[in-house]
């Protein structure tokens, strides 16, 4: 049995590199928010680069605002789930090339948060045209978005050579 200091330096240099993974995973989530934050209205923008670029808590944050930091610890979550879906990144991809009222419903609904109401509210837009709108960038995005393999069916996403 290996002496009890060589075990401890074992667990310790694994509990280590364990934390330097979930730091840097967390870093890198952290810049991704932080890139994906330059689409976002300037309030969100900036609720989204205090906590990741300049690192302050939902507290600190939260006194600066000088709202509870249950509601701005809400804000933050709905901001960095809305930012992280798919859609978001397709929209911000893909709008330019789009026609003037598809491109502006995206951006409230998808950029913006809103809802479909909201949005036609917003853009003058009926709710029908708005919704029909939304759901047809919904579908392509659906489309466009590269699928993840599962375990059940990997061969499905396999990509197939030229020969």
């Amino acid at each position: 049995m290996p002496p009890l200091d060589e075990v401890h330096q074992k667990t310790r240099s694994n509990t280590e590199s364990y934390l330097d993974l979930r730091r840097r995973s967390a870093r890198d989530l952290a810049d991704t928010l932080v890139g994906r934050a330059a689409h976002l209205p300037p309030q969100e923008r900036a609720l989204l680069l205090a906590v990741y670029a300049h690192g302050r808590s939902m507290l600190e944050t939260a006194q600066l605002l000088g709202e509870s930091h249950r509601s701005v610890r809400t804000r933050v979550h709905q901001l960095v789930k809305r930012v992280m879906a798919p859609h978001f990144l397709y929209v911000v991809r893909y709008r330019a090339d789009w026609t003037p009222s598809l491109r502006a419903i995206a951006t409230e609904c998808f950029i913006h948060g809103r809802s479909v109401r909201q949005a036609a509210k917003v853009l003058g837009f009926s709710y029908h045209v708005t919704r029909r709108g939304r759901d047809h960038i919904d579908a392509l995005s659906t489309v466009v978005a590269p699928a993840k393999p599962t375990a059940r069916h990997p061969a499905l996403h396999h990509e197939t050579s030229a020969a």
